[in-house]
């Protein structure tokens, strides 16, 4: 009995201490793997992007610009403005936008397309933030 005791005993560590099976050499077709991050935002409506609705909050600012925007700092900085003027009550802002300014397309970003995006954006309920408060918003030329 003892001697079938040791005999399992001897042929449990063999079993243990022998290698582990080799792997299967890999194809050598197969594609070489890709180190690579793929983010998505979100389906598209239908009708396509709307930029006052966006895909969130956090979307637009990856593809579009804004006036102002903050550094690192979380200071505010000139994104599509170059100047920003602000009357002594806070009522009035005068904006200038940057000449050089264009749509994916091409053409040129004018401070009417800024003020009819204002203006949009004040009739339509719901957005973030709410510019229901917003009077008027004007283009007297192309760039102010």
């Amino acid at each position: 009995m003892r001697r079938l005791a040791l005999l399992i005993i001897v042929a449990l560590a063999l079993t243990a201490c022998s290698g582990a099976t080799s792997q299967p050499a890999p194809d050598a077709n197969a594609p070489a793997p890709t180190r690579s991050i793929v983010v998505a935002i979100g389906g598209e409506s239908e009708e396509g992007y709307d930029p006052l609705l966006g895909w969130g909050r956090y979307g637009s600012p990856l593809f579009q610009s804004t006036l102002l925007k903050r550094d690192s700092q979380l200071n505010l900085v000139h994104d599509l403005a170059t100047d920003v003027q602000v009357s002594d009550d806070g009522r009035t802002w005068t904006v200038t936008i940057r000449p050089d300014a264009r749509f994916s397309d091409g053409s040129a970003v004018t401070a009417s397309d800024v003020a009819f995006t204002f203006l949009t954006a004040a009739g339509t309920a719901g957005l973030a933030p709410d510019l229901s408060a917003l009077e008027a918003a004007e283009a007297p030329d192309d760039h102010t």
